[in-house]
């Protein structure tokens, strides 16, 4: 919300993708861009505020940082540890 990105932006955010060169200011470029035909670029500024936000979620795998997937992955494993989850273990 802080960065005006879009959602699809957001779940595609990957390490890679942000030049961190300046400790104060990080900028993003996304590989694929839905204006790229017309040679357009979009640059992403992230301040501290939102430096600070996003430093716990870092990943050096390579992969994007959010993902709804593994986070959904992750919801289902608790859940199942807990003992509320409709599947029984194997």
């Amino acid at each position: 919300m802080l960065t005006g990105m879009r959602p699809a932006e957001v779940c595609k955010l990957s390490i890679g993708d942000i030049d961190r060169t300046k400790p104060d200011l990080w900028v993003y470029r996304p590989a694929n861009l839905k204006m790229a035909y017309l040679s357009r670029t979009r640059l992403v500024p992230f301040v501290k505020g939102d430096i600070d936000s996003l430093e716990p979620f870092l990943r050096a795998d390579g992969k994007p940082i959010f993902s709804p997937s593994e986070t959904r992955q992750a919801w289902e494993v608790e859940k199942r540890a807990k003992g509320k989850a409709r599947v029984q273990p194997s």
